[in-house]
């Protein structure tokens, strides 16, 4: 179901047509390296033709991560390119002298998570070793001050003591942790208090938070414990019909840009509705010359669709929840 949205300006504006002579050769790939092409998953290599920058949001979030003690959120739903600006962001901060960290909760146990405790411990452990220092957890954790306690401790007597130079940390997948709500209910907020003790604490002005979550999971949370409501907020948008045709621009089908083919391109991004992921699938099938774009629009909900998966992931996300099939099925039936 697709909802009215305000138009930017770039959406509002006719978009330009994306040629092989409007973009550079090193910005096209040929048909040589389409054969050895993998199918979209995952983040965009950083060294990728593929990524298209959207503009002027991601200005915006390289500018944030100079600022001490800054928050930033990077929030969507799933595989509209989080990951790929994360990893943008972190490989950028390293080109301004910061150190960067990583750290996917998708590497989290289940029983980790269940824990308060030992997902502290966790987190300690894997920021000093992605920091190239030796986990002190055991050595330096006080079992009588508690586990939040102890993780701030942590950070600013063993880790600022060793790391002169700002500290951007980027936490990937952040939703895992609204699924165990008593460890989200403990950890989100302690990460809004660092924030908020970067103001006065010249220490914790070394630390930059850039959180990176799916909009798809939610956990109720006191609005002056959360922080979702602090720092900068950036909400990626889906493509627009210009980012749509520069991305098939790189695939090397300029043809969907030209005659009647031109308004099949358009039918493909209404239908998507300018999904990075789901523009991807379409373009690596018509570039491997798996299908055809008609067929691609054509058979689009159908079993034998190239976006089968994605929509089987949709449909058991509605059967395991009840309560969201039912709000769904009352949105797609309203005028």
């Amino acid at each position: 179901t697709r909802f009215p949205q305000m138009l930017s300006t770039e959406e509002a504006l006719p978009p330009q047509p994306v040629t092989r002579s409007s973009l550079a050769k090193s910005d096209v790939i040929d048909q040589s390296v389409a054969r050895s092409l993998t199918i979209p998953s995952g983040p965009v290599p950083l060294d990728s033709l593929l990524y298209i920058r959207r503009s002027p949001l991601e200005e915006t979030a390289f500018n944030e991560i100079c600022y001490p003690g800054c928050l930033l959120r990077i929030k969507a739903p799933r595989r509209m390119g989080k990951s790929s600006l994360l990893n943008r962001l972190l490989a950028h901060s390293t080109t301004q002298g910061y150190r960067q960290v990583k750290l996917n909760l998708n590497e989290v146990d289940t029983t980790t998570f269940r824990s308060l405790d030992r997902f502290l411990r966790w987190f300690c452990a894997n920021l000093s070793l992605k920091l190239n220092l030796p986990s002190k957890v055991d050595a330096l954790w006080d079992e009588d001050i508690g586990s939040k306690v102890n993780c701030k401790l942590y950070i600013e007597r063993y880790i600022f003591s060793k790391i002169s130079e700002p500290i951007v940390l980027g936490i990937d997948e952040l939703n895992r942790v609204f699924e165990y709500a008593p460890t989200a209910h403990d950890f989100l907020p302690m990460l809004r208090v660092w924030h908020e003790q970067s103001k006065d604490d010249l220490a914790w002005r070394n630390l930059r938070l850039v959180l990176a979550h799916a909009t798809d999971f939610y956990i109720p949370l006191k609005l002056n414990q959360s922080p979702f409501n602090v720092g900068l907020s950036i909400s990626l948008p889906p493509f627009t019909l210009a980012q749509l045709q520069e991305l098939a621009g790189r695939y090397g089908l300029e043809s969907l840009m030209q005659g009647s083919r031109a308004w099949q391109l358009k039918s493909l991004h209404y239908l998507i509705d300018g999904h990075p992921y789901l523009a991807g699938l379409a373009f690596y099938a018509l570039c491997r010359k798996q299908t055809t774009l008609n067929e691609i629009l054509g058979a689009a909900t159908t079993p034998n669709s190239i976006y089968r998966r994605h929509l089987q992931r949709c449909l058991a996300t509605l059967q395991s929840d009840l309560e969201l099939a039912c709000l769904y099925y009352q949105i797609i039936s309203a005028d």
